[in-house]
Parts: structure tokens; sequence; C-alpha cells
């Protein structure tokens, strides 16, 4: 997530935003099936790793909240 996060402020307005949003989806996906506290804090330490604050955050912001 740094890392593309960096990619994406580096990048002219954001324009990075899409391609790395297109990479990281079927990530959350995965993680979202294995489910269970270890997907919510995933999402969680993904979420604090995104300096600028929107990549996926929506998708993000839900599995975080998987408790068990």
């Amino acid at each position: 997530m740094k890392r593309g996060g960096y990619q994406v402020a580096c990048s002219d307005a954001g324009l990075m935003t899409c391609e790395i949003e297109d990479c990281l989806k079927p990530v959350i996906k995965a993680v979202k099936g294995a489910g269970g506290e270890p997907a919510g804090q995933w999402a969680a330490e993904t979420i604090s790793a995104d300096e600028l604050g929107f990549i996926c955050d929506a998708e993000l912001a839900k599995l975080a909240e998987v408790k068990s």
C-alpha cells in the first residue's frame, strides 16, 4: 500500500489511482474469502499504510469491521 500510495502521489493528479485499485481489489477479495479476524486486521493495517487515505477506502473499511 505504501508503494502504491507513493506512486499515486508522484503521478500527475493521482492518475494511477485506478490502476492501483484494480490490482488491490483481487487481493481484498481473496483476504475477504479467507475471513475471520486476520482479514480485519490486514485491512486495518492496509488502511494505516495508505498515506493518501483513499485507495480502496470503502472496501477496506468494510473488511476492517470483520471481527470473526
